[in-house]
């Protein structure tokens, strides 16, 4: 009872961090640097949720991150659980055929789920809204996929230090490979 406890006081201290990431990328980023596009700081929380969590505990947290991420934009819930499961499913697959451990999968994980947001985003808007996107930032585009290497290992720092029970149980272990 006891461990459950914890793993779930680890996992909505992880939702706190995307909050807090999201309030900087909401506001305080604004503030601070005016025009300049924010970075999806948010981002790396799933990359994290999607490769180090089991699956249960990632859909439970994309869940959570979703609506915590529809409260401060302006895309529909809908579309955005699609996109959060479709990262989901892209990262899973990478992990599946090409994994290694240490920050720098991480960070390409991170560059990677970027592009797939923004890709995607643009495929389910086409296909399901009402006004759909006809001219993306590309530049916008293009600063997030620079932001991502820069900001996404200080995140992952922070959540590998909340994440202490996690961390120590994954520490040698090789995705789909059982170690007797």
């Amino acid at each position: 009872m006891k461990r459950l406890l914890v793993y779930s006081a680890q996992l909505l201290l992880i939702l706190g961090i995307s909050l807090g990431l999201l309030l900087i990328q909401s506001t305080i980023w604004r503030d601070w640097f005016g025009t300049m596009p924010a970075p999806i700081l948010w981002i790396p929380v799933v990359v994290y949720l999607a490769l180090f969590r089991p699956l249960f505990d990632a859909l439970a947290g994309l869940y959570m991150v979703a609506f915590a991420v529809e409260s401060v934009s302006a895309i529909p819930l809908g579309i955005l659980l699609t996109l959060l499961l479709i990262q989901l499913a892209t990262l899973t697959f990478l992990k599946q055929r090409i994994y290694w451990t240490g920050i720098t999968y991480f960070v390409l994980a991170t560059s990677i789920s970027v592009a797939v947001f923004h890709l995607s985003h643009l495929i389910l808007s086409w296909t399901f809204e009402i006004n759909p996107i006809t001219h993306p930032d590309l530049l916008s585009w293009l600063a997030h996929l620079l932001y991502a290497p820069l900001f996404s290992p200080l995140i992952y720092r922070v959540i590998r230090l909340v994440d202490w029970q996690e961390r120590d149980a994954n520490e040698n272990r090789i995705p789909g490979v059982t170690l007797p």
